[in-house]
């Protein structure tokens, strides 16, 4: 009885390899670069996730502009702690929590976790300078 059921067992398992089987892979995309400015009343991005529930945002430039003369000076990214970036859905259907731009060897980037799949959400940045609006590029990882 032993043997046939490890014969059994050796069967199914070379038949499973000849057979082959795979586990479906959820992969990320990125979309293209999009534009944003705080304090301007627009959305600075969108994205729509997929099958994935998690969006990553990274900050690929960062400028600030001076409200009183319009002088721009591009800044290094090393410091974003004057910014915060959040996802909203269409249609005021509700908006994640602030969160502030996290750097670990690359570019400042915001990751935002259980979020609905298969959902568009739109890019809201603020800063926390008065005399000051703040400009650049992102692109986001869904």
């Amino acid at each position: 009885m032993k043997m046939k059921w490890k014969n059994v067992v050796v069967a199914g398992i070379m038949g499973l390899s000849l057979l082959g089987f795979s586990v479906p892979k959820a992969s990320a995309s990125m979309t293209p670069t999009q534009y944003w400015k705080t304090e301007d009343g627009l959305w600075d991005g969108s994205v729509t996730t997929g099958q994935l529930n998690v969006v990553e945002v990274d900050l690929m430039s960062l400028y600030k502009v001076n409200r009183n003369n319009n002088y721009s000076e591009r800044l290094p990214l090393t410091d974003t702690s004057m910014l915060a970036v959040r996802l909203c859905k269409p249609y005021g259907a509700g908006c994640t929590g602030w969160i502030g731009f996290s750097r670990l060897g690359g570019y400042p980037y915001a990751r935002f976790y259980g979020l609905a799949l298969n959902q568009k959400y739109y890019v809201d940045i603020r800063d926390s300078w008065s005399n000051y609006y703040f400009k650049g590029t992102l692109t986001a990882t869904y």
